[in-house]
């Protein structure tokens, strides 16, 4: 008979939670999983091993005495008054893990080809308005007052965005799962992004699981926390108020900079609020800003090209038309791998890298783990993807 290894419900019923997992699916994988929560019996060795693996979980930490308490090892930007705190899922965790050691690569190499500190990274405080930050940030990346995303696409729009967040000396990674893994999805409703500051190496990830309106959002309003020189998890939301003064401040600055005051104001063609021809209008806007239809609602309101009777009403018709959009949304995860892989782990990282392993600085394991890929045949078709090798 199997030697059982005598494992706590407890810390079981906490790796289940943790994986974000449904209950019966795991079941389903481990028939014994409800006995082994009541501790009517334990699992074997093998078993645990595979539960760990599943669950997303160091095999050690199942031998503990009680759950272990996980805390973002950034900060969190996304609370919310009288909101209680959410444990962070595996899923984030681990994103935040992995992209916390491509940063580590990534500063040790700038510093090894002497690399200066970025200039902007720090630039500014929250106390400056978000217009003179928006303006600041929009001349950073060579982008004029009255630039707006000109693709005839979001997708080209947001690719445009990246590069030129990319150029100015940021790692701008995009995925929508964790790592290579199309099983561990991440969820906006959770994070939309996050930021790791470093005067060498500032590291953007956005949510790609998101709208494509969110994510051009998300990237301007990561942004603004890289020039405010700091690390944290965000949710930029119009839907709720944010207790944090900072996270305040980026999502002002990123309505700033990608609907600048006289650009909308000049654009607006004046409807009355409330009727069909309002919502048309503002999807008009949002297509022609590359955000969100609640985005330029917010922004007409901010700078006061509009007044509103009853603004709450308005907010409410249009919140609900956003939610009814986001449940009909299509899936946009597939596609060529090596097309993604340059966005997923950044493009700058990846030429990085690989041109740094092919020189024989790096060790070919050390970025297939960091890349995220398995052969020798897949990093060489990178290279040459990435016009490196």
């Amino acid at each position: 008979m199997a030697v059982q290894v005598p494992v706590s419900p407890d810390v079981l019923q906490w790796a289940v939670e943790r994986s974000g997992k449904d209950f019966e699916t795991l079941v389903h994988a481990f028939r014994n999983l409800p006995h082994w929560l009541s501790g009517d019996t334990y699992p074997t060795f093998p078993q645990l091993e595979k539960f760990a693996a599943a669950t997303y979980v160091p095999l050690g930490r199942l031998f503990v005495e009680v759950p272990p308490e996980e805390k973002l090892p950034i900060s969190d930007f996304r609370r919310i008054g009288g909101a209680a705190d959410r444990d962070p899922s595996a899923n984030l965790l681990d994103t935040i893990d992995l992209c916390r050691a491509r940063q580590d690569w990534y500063r040790d190499y700038m510093e090894r080809v002497a690399a200066e500190p970025l200039p902007f990274v720090s630039a500014l405080a929250s106390n400056v308005p978000a217009e003179d930050a928006a303006a600041r940030m929009r001349q950073d990346l060579g982008l004029g007052p009255f630039t707006r995303p000109r693709a005839s696409t979001w997708d080209l729009a947001f690719s445009s965005l990246v590069d030129s967040v990319e150029t100015l000396g940021v790692l701008v990674m995009v995925s929508g799962v964790v790592g290579a893994n199309t099983r561990r999805k991440l969820d906006p409703a959770e994070f939309r992004g996050f930021t790791l500051s470093d005067p060498y190496a500032p590291l953007i990830f956005v949510n790609g699981a998101d709208s494509r309106a969110a994510t051009i959002f998300t990237l301007i309003h990561e942004l603004g926390h890289v020039y405010l020189g700091e690390s944290g998890v965000s949710k930029p939301d119009h839907s709720v108020m944010t207790e944090n003064e900072h996270e305040r401040w980026c999502n002002s600055v990123a309505a700033a900079f990608l609907m600048p005051a006289g650009v909308i104001r000049q654009e607006y063609r004046p409807v009355s609020p409330g009727t069909p021809s309002f919502s048309k209008e503002l999807d008009r806007l949002a297509f022609f800003f590359k955000v969100s239809a609640l985005a330029v609602l917010m922004r007409l309101k901010e700078t006061r090209i509009v007044e509103f009777a009853d603004f709450s009403e308005q907010f409410e018709l249009e919140l609900a038309r956003a939610k009814a959009a986001s449940e009909s949304r299509p899936d946009r995860s597939g596609g060529n791998f090596y097309n993604t892989e340059g966005r997923r782990v950044s493009k700058r990282f990846a030429r990085a890298i690989i041109g740094d392993t092919v020189g024989g600085d790096t060790a070919h394991r050390d970025a297939f783990r960091l890349l995220g890929i398995k052969t020798t045949s897949t990093f060489n078709e990178l290279g040459s993807r990435m016009g490196v090798a």
